[in-house]
């Protein structure tokens, strides 16, 4: 059934200044992959808006791989630059850990040794994170891998691979790893899987629909959790398909 990759204990950051609470779920399929995130950044210091809507998270790296940024926007921007930079689809999983992992650290390291040295580094928010959904390898195998690097905690990245791996980033505070797996284990119980419709089928819709709740569920008790919810399924044999899945009453 389901398997969880390690949660992260990042809780967010932004260029400009820092933005907090992004929230994503991703989701490992037979033949592919779902990733759904919220569309919010809200600025803790700097110039600029409070709170910015309208957010596309759901950042293609490769050909069949996406990723998802968290933490301090121009720390997470430089990961996935250099992330596309070395990317290579004909790697396996394993392989990939290593080169998400050393995206992230690059990137923090870069920023390390550039930032003003009066900026408060007691502040948990400041880090970068990503969250990486695809399919690799000579017989694209279905992966998500994660990893997080930050002054206070680094954790190297955490790879999952195989169908039916769950990563819930965010929203830890309002429950939504636990809230997804009930509703994914549910859903996967009752709806079979059904290889020939596309790119959605009625058990990737249900799944789709599962994490959307999850996160306007957060976005009720975490006002920097916002809208729109984008979701993408890519899955092989049908084209990758990015949707607003939520609008929300602000998008």
């Amino acid at each position: 059934m389901f398997r969880t990759v390690s949660r992260l204990a990042l809780r967010g950051g932004e260029a400009r200044g820092c933005h907090v609470v992004s929230i994503a779920v991703g989701v490992t399929l037979p033949d592919g992959f779902l990733l759904i995130a919220d569309g919010r950044d809200c600025l803790l210091f700097g110039d600029g808006p409070p709170i910015e809507d309208g957010i596309d998270k759901l950042q293609p790296i490769g050909d069949r791989v996406y990723a998802v940024p968290f933490g301090v926007s121009r720390v997470s921007a430089d990961a996935i630059t250099i992330l596309r930079t070395v990317w290579d689809d004909s790697q396996d999983p394993l392989s990939i850990r290593g080169m998400v992992d050393g995206a992230t650290a690059t990137a923090w390291d870069r920023f390390r040794a550039t930032v003003d040295p009066t900026i408060d580094w007691t502040d948990e928010r400041l880090g970068v994170a990503l969250l990486v959904a695809g399919m690799a390898g000579p017989a694209h195998e279905p992966f998500i891998c994660e990893s997080l690097h930050s002054e206070h905690v680094v954790i190297p990245a955490g790879v999952g691979r195989g169908p039916w791996v769950v990563a819930v980033r965010g929203g830890e505070e309002q429950g939504a790893l636990e809230r997804f797996n009930e509703a994914a284990a549910a859903i996967i119980r009752a709806v079979c899987w059904d290889a020939d419709g596309g790119p959605h089928n009625s058990l990737t819709r249900a799944l789709t629909e599962a994490a959307v709740d999850t996160i306007e569920a957060a976005a009720r008790e975490a006002p920097t959790i916002g809208w729109p919810i984008r979701s993408l399924i890519v899955r092989e044999g049908f084209p990758a398909t990015k949707e607003v899945a939520r609008r929300g009453e602000t998008a």
